[in-house]
Protein backbone atom coordinates (compact mmCIF):
# COMPACT_ATOMS: atom_id res chain seq x y z
CA UNK A 1 0.00 0.00 0.00
CA UNK A 2 1.51 3.87 -1.11
CA UNK A 3 -0.08 5.30 1.88
CA UNK A 4 2.16 3.60 4.87
CA UNK A 5 1.91 4.24 8.27
CA UNK A 6 5.27 6.24 7.57
CA UNK A 7 3.84 8.10 4.37
CA UNK A 8 0.96 9.42 6.78
CA UNK A 9 2.83 9.97 9.63
CA UNK A 10 5.76 12.06 7.23
CA UNK A 11 2.75 14.08 6.10
CA UNK A 12 1.18 15.25 9.58
CA UNK A 13 4.45 15.73 10.42
CA UNK A 14 4.97 18.41 7.61
CA UNK A 15 1.37 19.78 8.38
CA UNK A 16 2.20 20.19 12.33
CA UNK A 17 5.89 21.61 11.52
CA UNK A 18 4.03 24.43 8.78
CA UNK A 19 1.55 24.88 11.86
CA UNK A 20 4.69 25.69 14.37
CA UNK A 21 6.91 27.72 11.69
CA UNK A 22 3.83 29.59 10.29
CA UNK A 23 3.23 30.73 14.39
CA UNK A 24 7.29 31.10 14.87
CA UNK A 25 7.19 33.90 11.37
CA UNK A 26 4.19 35.43 12.29
CA UNK A 27 5.54 35.95 15.91
CA UNK A 28 8.78 37.15 14.73
CA UNK A 29 7.16 39.80 12.58
CA UNK A 30 5.13 41.19 15.75
CA UNK A 31 1.86 39.68 15.82
CA UNK A 32 0.46 38.83 19.35
CA UNK A 33 1.34 34.94 19.81
CA UNK A 34 -2.72 34.41 20.67
CA UNK A 35 -3.26 36.05 16.99
CA UNK A 36 -0.69 34.41 15.52
CA UNK A 37 -1.27 30.60 16.44
CA UNK A 38 -5.00 31.09 15.72
CA UNK A 39 -4.29 32.52 12.10
CA UNK A 40 -1.22 29.80 11.44
CA UNK A 41 -3.61 27.22 12.36
CA UNK A 42 -6.43 28.84 9.94
CA UNK A 43 -3.67 28.89 6.93
CA UNK A 44 -2.41 25.28 7.40
CA UNK A 45 -4.02 22.66 9.55
CA UNK A 46 -7.77 24.15 9.48
CA UNK A 47 -7.79 22.72 5.80
CA UNK A 48 -7.65 19.40 6.94
CA UNK A 49 -9.91 19.14 10.19
CA UNK A 50 -13.45 18.13 9.95
CA UNK A 51 -16.02 20.48 12.27
CA UNK A 52 -14.96 18.69 16.00
CA UNK A 53 -11.31 18.49 15.63
CA UNK A 54 -11.56 21.93 14.27
CA UNK A 55 -13.45 23.24 17.20
CA UNK A 56 -11.33 20.99 19.71
CA UNK A 57 -7.96 22.90 18.00
CA UNK A 58 -9.59 26.30 18.80
CA UNK A 59 -10.29 25.55 22.00
CA UNK A 60 -6.93 24.58 22.59
CA UNK A 61 -5.66 27.64 20.93
CA UNK A 62 -7.22 29.86 23.60
CA UNK A 63 -4.61 28.26 25.91
CA UNK A 64 -1.68 29.62 23.78
CA UNK A 65 0.42 31.39 25.82
CA UNK A 66 0.96 35.14 24.83
CA UNK A 67 3.91 36.90 23.03
CA UNK A 68 6.37 37.59 26.29
CA UNK A 69 5.61 34.13 28.07
CA UNK A 70 6.45 32.87 24.95
CA UNK A 71 9.43 34.92 24.34
CA UNK A 72 11.00 34.69 27.68
CA UNK A 73 10.14 30.71 27.52
CA UNK A 74 12.54 30.32 24.86
CA UNK A 75 15.41 32.98 24.98
CA UNK A 76 16.46 35.47 27.81
CA UNK A 77 16.70 38.18 25.12
CA UNK A 78 13.56 39.19 23.11
CA UNK A 79 15.11 41.07 20.16
CA UNK A 80 17.65 38.34 20.08
CA UNK A 81 15.18 35.21 20.14
CA UNK A 82 12.92 37.15 17.45
CA UNK A 83 15.74 36.86 15.19
CA UNK A 84 17.03 33.50 16.22
CA UNK A 85 13.20 32.77 15.10
CA UNK A 86 13.11 34.30 11.58
CA UNK A 87 16.68 32.50 10.86
CA UNK A 88 14.89 28.74 12.14
CA UNK A 89 11.91 29.60 9.68
CA UNK A 90 14.06 30.19 6.54
CA UNK A 91 16.28 27.17 7.29
CA UNK A 92 12.79 25.35 7.98
CA UNK A 93 10.94 26.10 4.79
CA UNK A 94 13.75 24.47 2.53
CA UNK A 95 13.33 21.45 4.39
CA UNK A 96 9.69 21.42 3.78
CA UNK A 97 10.00 22.64 0.27
CA UNK A 98 11.66 19.04 -0.09
CA UNK A 99 9.07 17.39 1.93
CA UNK A 100 5.91 18.77 0.22
CA UNK A 101 7.96 17.86 -3.58
CA UNK A 102 8.67 14.04 -2.11
CA UNK A 103 5.09 13.85 -1.25
CA UNK A 104 3.76 15.17 -3.81
CA UNK A 105 5.57 13.27 -6.73
CA UNK A 106 5.16 9.97 -5.25
CA UNK A 107 1.50 10.83 -4.43
CA UNK A 108 1.16 10.89 -1.01
CA UNK A 109 -0.41 14.67 -0.54
CA UNK A 110 -3.36 13.73 0.54
CA UNK A 111 -5.70 16.09 1.09
CA UNK A 112 -8.41 14.02 3.34
CA UNK A 113 -10.02 15.68 6.63
CA UNK A 114 -9.84 13.93 9.94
Amino acid sequence: DAKSSASIALLWLKRAMEFIVSLIEKVSNGTEANKAASEAYEETLSKYHGFMIKKTFQMGLMAAPGTDSMLNALGNDQAATKGDMTKFVGLAKVHFQAIDAFLKAEGLDDASKV
